[in-house]
């Protein structure tokens, strides 16, 4: 299950072996493993100085040596995660609101009625559910319209672009 604190039965802030253990155990080996690369990377501009991306089809977890909400400096930990679409078919993991790839807005807005923020710019259109006043559950719609589509499933810090 995919939550704004981790997902499943690990939060962020693990340690990267006890995360990748826990995903294993659900879907089997990861699919790539970058190892410690520059934070300014394919996964975008990430906390400083390194970021480490383990996949599993559709699903990446994120970790990082810098210092955040979860850990402290120099204490190599996960601190986001994405699951989206476009990298992969998607594996049926979804929120405890049950929202999932491939669910409507009309969805989102039922499921975080009151808490929901969609913005929609000239890139892109981006929703975040504030659930638990964190704001580190989001992702990206197809568009604003409540038959548009969840395209991503984010959680945690993430990294900019």
């Amino acid at each position: 299950m995919l939550s704004p604190n981790g997902f499943g039965g690990v939060d962020f802030g693990a340690s990267p072996d006890e995360t990748i253990a826990y995903v294993t155990s659900s879907l089997g080996a990861p699919t790539e493993d970058s190892g410690w690369i520059d934070s300014f990377s394919i996964y975008g501009t990430c906390p400083l100085p390194a970021v480490r991306g383990v996949h599993w089809g559709s699903l990446v977890a994120l970790f990082t040596r810098a210092g955040t909400d979860f850990a402290a400096q120099d204490v190599e930990h996960f601190f986001s995660y994405y699951y989206a679409s476009n990298l992969a078919p998607a594996i049926g993991l979804g929120t405890a609101a049950n929202i999932f790839i491939g669910s409507s807005r009309a969805d989102l807005d039922s499921a975080y009625a009151g808490s929901l923020e969609v913005v929609d710019d000239e890139f892109d259109t981006f929703w975040r559910a504030d659930a638990f006043g964190m704001s580190q559950l989001y992702g990206f719609l197809s568009g604003p319209l409540p038959g548009d589509l969840v395209e991503s499933i984010n959680g945690g810090l993430g990294c900019g672009e």
